[in-house]
């Protein structure tokens, strides 16, 4: 089971960092990411397939990411920061950045359609 928890880890891992590297496959993320880290005294370890880490993402469902994002998304800039407010009101900029979901009946619901 252990070995289990490790792999869900890595393939959420990689499939949250993806972003970091856009143009790459989730196997060249992991791969990306573990390269020089002693995984083999965890026993062995593979970079794990696309498959693979979509089935993971998957069994985890959005619960983790909202847990991440409930964790550590707060403001970044102080009163103090020069720029950051004007006449009182914080700034604030979307950069569109969009992600690519999967066409299901749930996140359609969710999320809407272009």
């Amino acid at each position: 089971m252990a070995g289990h928890r490790r792999n869900l880890k890595t393939a959420e891992a990689a499939g949250r960092l993806t972003n970091l590297f856009r143009g790459q496959g989730y196997e060249e993320v992991a791969r990306l990411l573990t390269q020089g880290l002693d995984l083999e005294r965890h026993g062995p370890w593979r970079v794990p397939t696309t498959a693979a880490i979509g089935r993971a993402r998957l069994r985890l469902g959005p619960e983790p990411l909202r847990a991440l994002f409930a964790r550590v998304c707060r403001p970044v800039a102080t009163e103090e920061t020069a720029g950051a407010f004007f006449r009182g009101w914080r700034l604030v900029a979307v950069d569109g950045t969009t992600f690519d979901l999967l066409d299901t009946a749930v996140n359609a619901e969710v999320f809407g359609r272009p």
